[in-house]
């Protein structure tokens, strides 16, 4: 027996979607021109992806809003915008606003925590393509990656949760010199001696 997606949707949430994963392209392309450093997005590339993934997730999602194929491909679309425009802005941050803009270490963590997720939920559009339906055992498939997908999170995660830890003091050049963590891992890490590094 084939499964169908039954969530309730609607073009509302779909723009929204779109609207949030276009912003933040448009953030990493200025970004881009800030820094300078276009191999954030080889080259330009995954931005590019990001808008072929918004703009057929969009025109699915929105003429096809019970199938979960548009949601998917939108979804992968704000992910990997999110990835690109998180890096470029901690590089910024890094470079050159000295430690200045807000919400520095959230993104930090969100970058390095989730740069897998777009194509960890691309992967599922190929299951779900064309129609959105499953067999049963092809519904146990889809759990299964769930599942193996979780713990690629969780493994990037836990590294992510140690780099937002550690101190990191700015200098005039703008340089990071990183110190010992905070809190618990600070605690695990007494033992050691301090390591400092300029990046």
């Amino acid at each position: 027996m084939a499964s169908r997606w039954s969530r309730p949707t609607s073009p509302l949430m779909a723009w929204i979607l779109g609207g949030l994963t276009l912003a933040l392209v448009l953030a990493s392309m200025l970004l881009t021109v800030l820094t300078g450093n276009l191999a954030a997005s080889s080259d330009g590339s995954v931005i590019a992806l990001a808008v072929v993934f918004l703009t057929v997730g969009l025109v699915v999602a929105l003429r096809q809003p019970g199938s979960p194929v548009g949601w998917v491909l939108l979804i992968t679309g704000l992910a990997a915008a999110f990835t690109i425009a998180a890096a470029l802005y901690v590089q910024y941050d890094f470079g050159w606003a000295g430690g200045a803009l807000p919400f520095f270490r959230p993104v930090l963590f969100a970058e390095n925590a989730l740069w897998p997720l777009s194509m960890l939920v691309g992967m599922t559009a190929l299951l779900l393509f064309p129609d959105g339906k499953l067999s049963r055992p092809w519904r146990r498939v889809l759990w299964a990656y769930a599942a193996v997908s979780v713990l690629v999170l969780a493994s990037q995660a836990i590294p992510a949760a140690y780099l937002v830890s550690v101190h990191l003091r700015f200098g005039p050049a703008g340089q990071v010199v990183s110190q010992r963590p905070d809190g618990a891992l600070g605690f695990l890490a007494s033992g050691l001696p301090d390591r400092k590094s300029v990046v």
